[in-house]
């Protein structure tokens, strides 16, 4: 298993074996809404039905993720979401996830990093498949749908969507 100071040199610490997105399945109506396509070059927003939590979001690209990968969900052994939008505090979106795909035996646990959530994730993921695991679900997922007020946002952009990876050695 390379070290860190092998990866430096080039060593590879892991692979993503399988990608996976979602996002809510339609527009609310009345959502789309005009941002500012000069500041950030989106041209509209989707708003999540109320009732699509970031578990929920987050699940749909674990599935996805999973299916693309080949890998089967009982070889996951690590669960780890980025958000800075949990829905709960506690249980954490990521015992949330693993209950919704019915892996009771798999570790799980959020990192909130604030912007940088999901990044900082995959960092601790990268350091699990290196000291051995398997294969370790990586979700970034944000839902800021009870957070803002998209008419007084002024060009703001808020996620709406969750995207996963699987890593393995």
């Amino acid at each position: 298993m390379p070290s860190l100071a092998q990866a430096r040199r080039g060593v590879a610490l892991g692979a993503i074996a399988g990608l996976g997105i979602y996002r809510p399945p339609a527009d609310v109506p009345g959502a789309r809404r005009p941002s500012g396509t000069d500041l950030t070059g989106v041209s509209y927003r989707v708003q999540a039905d109320q009732g699509l939590t970031t578990p929920s979001l987050a699940a749909g690209a674990a599935r996805a993720a999973i299916r693309a990968s080949g890998v089967s969900a009982a070889d996951l052994e690590l669960i780890i979401v980025g958000t800075t939008t949990p829905d709960v505090l506690w249980p954490s979106t990521a015992c949330l996830v693993q209950t919704e795909l019915k892996l009771p035996m798999v570790g799980s646990f959020d990192l909130y990093a604030a912007e940088t959530s999901l990044l900082a994730a995959l960092n601790v993921a990268i350091r699990y498949t290196a000291a051995g695991a398997r294969a370790v679900l990586l979700i970034g997922a944000e839902s800021d749908n009870q957070l803002v007020d998209l008419p007084g946002q002024g060009g703001a952009v808020h996620g709406r969507a969750a995207a996963a990876a699987i890593l393995t050695p």
